[in-house]
């Protein structure tokens, strides 16, 4: 039973990385066609936009932690090979079990600080946009939310393989 619910909402997390997948993909798109709108604009033109600046620096975060939800759901981040395939079966187990739970509190802790900043930003304006100052925050709000998904999804994986102490998909690769 536990197995099948664990399975449906890896099948979800999934879905979900297509789709953010794509959009990444687009939104990292804008951002560089924004930076480079920019640079020319102030190395050609002798004019910089503030406005630009600040969509383009929200963009890029927002592309930055939408990227790292794809490659930690996909198993891609990174991993000390060197050492971790030198300790034995039970110690990847718990090193698995440890790293994925670290990765999950900083992203629920990523998500509160947050909407704490979003809440704390809406009473006062931006200093570039006639909106609330919390508004800035969204981007990471968001992203971060999304990253929770992947970061649970792997913290249940990896307790799942140590309870079971079998392999998990990340370490059979070559």
């Amino acid at each position: 039973m536990i197995r099948r619910i664990l399975a449906a909402y890896g099948r979800a997390v999934d879905a979900v990385d297509r789709v953010i997948d794509a959009g990444a993909a687009l939104l990292l798109g804008v951002v560089v066609l924004l930076t480079g709108a920019e640079i020319i604009g102030r190395n050609v033109f002798k004019f910089s936009s503030p406005e630009m600046v600040d969509i383009t620096l929200a963009l890029a975060i927002l592309v930055y932690l939408l990227g790292y939800f794809v490659l930690l759901n996909r198993d891609q981040d990174v991993t000390m090979d060197f050492l971790y395939r030198r300790l034995g079966r039970r110690s990847r187990r718990v090193v698995d079990a440890l790293t994925t739970l670290g990765i999950l509190v900083f992203f629920l802790l990523l998500t509160e600080k947050s909407w704490l900043l979003v809440k704390l930003g809406m009473n006062s304006l931006h200093p570039v946009f006639p909106v609330p100052h919390g508004i800035v925050a969204l981007p990471v709000l968001v992203a971060s939310a999304i990253c929770v998904l992947a970061a649970l999804r792997r913290a249940l994986d990896a307790l799942r393989h140590l309870v079971d102490d079998d392999a998990p998909p990340w370490e059979r690769r070559p």
